[in-house]
């Protein structure tokens, strides 16, 4: 697949070798970009620039590194990278289907609601940190939209 726009169904977005694994929650496909270029088009799809995205996660954190980012305001659709946004081999997950995280090793094991495992190579501690950051995000954007 050539493009793909994050959506609602969008769990997580996994870096493999100059090209993306996209899980949804009942398949996965490969689309032929990075996990950064298919968030940096969704953002756009949805009505914002990465940039925009990327400022706005900074100014409601006060947070400069590793930022999570609301790809999506009216479904809440937010997304965390286990490593530095600027990071081309970067992978993403989505906020809300994110059900555990287990300690493998010096990695971790992510558990998506569907069932599906995924090993990381970023600690419990650096990927919990994360989560705690976009829900943090996520909580701020909803006391703002009320």
């Amino acid at each position: 697949m050539e493009n793909y726009i994050v959506n609602g169904s969008t769990m997580a977005l996994i870096y493999e070798e100059r090209h993306t694994v996209v899980y949804e929650f009942e398949t996965s496909f490969i689309v032929n970009k990075t996990p950064l270029d298919i968030i940096r088009e969704s953002c756009l799809y949805y009505g914002s620039s990465l940039d925009g995205r990327v400022s706005a996660s900074r100014n409601m954190l006060n947070c400069n590194y590793k930022l999570p980012i609301i790809v999506e305001e009216v479904g809440n659709l937010v997304f965390f990278p286990i490593s530095s946004i600027k990071n081309k081999e970067n992978s993403w997950f989505a906020l809300s289907y994110v059900n555990n995280i287990l300690k493998f090793d010096n990695k971790s094991i992510i558990k998506l609601d569907c069932g599906v495992s995924l090993n990381v190579n970023s600690s419990k501690f650096s990927l919990e940190t994360q989560m705690l950051k976009a829900s943090r995000l996520l909580l701020i954007l909803n006391q703002r939209k009320q």
